[in-house]
């Protein structure tokens, strides 16, 4: 399992919920191009153990659309023991990440070196008038409270 997605929630029986799964993000700015701009979000890893060793190096790299590694991280982890084939290791990296372009970002996932899966999502770039303001319609102004007279 590997997806994006804007936090991670662990019920007392470590069972993990994933909320708001996300394959795009929305830069907003002023300017008519995007001047670069900060996206956050969890990296959500599942893995089995298959017939692998118990102990791996984890690496999760950025790849911006120009070809370019924007982050790196590096995590050692153990698979638990006891365990066969069917044993998982779930991790969660919280990612902060400066992007100056738009376009399709990769998120490559290396097991000791190899990669196991990619992760892709898209950057966009709105632009938005600032200093304006738009008063509501007068049908959705709200009124002031009605008051019932008493008999």
């Amino acid at each position: 399992m590997a997806a994006l997605c804007e936090r991670v929630l662990t019920d007392k029986d470590e069972v993990h919920s994933l909320v708001r799964v996300v394959n795009k993000f929305t830069i907003r700015g002023p300017a008519p191009t995007m001047p670069g701009g900060i996206c956050e979000f969890v990296a959500a890893i599942g893995l089995k153990r298959g017939d692998a060793d118990r102990k791996h190096e984890f690496r999760l790299t950025c790849m911006a659309p120009n070809g370019n590694a924007i982050s790196d991280y590096v995590q050692q982890a153990e698979f638990p023991s006891p365990g066969g084939a069917e044993t998982g290791l779930n991790f969660f990296l919280n990612v902060r990440l400066t992007v100056q372009e738009t376009g399709c970002y990769w998120i490559h996932v290396l097991v000791d070196g190899r990669i196991a899966t990619k992760i892709p999502f898209v950057i966009d770039y709105e632009q938005v008038q600032t200093g304006t303001h738009q008063a509501m319609p007068p049908a959705l102004t709200p009124s002031p409270p009605v008051r019932r007279k008493k008999r």
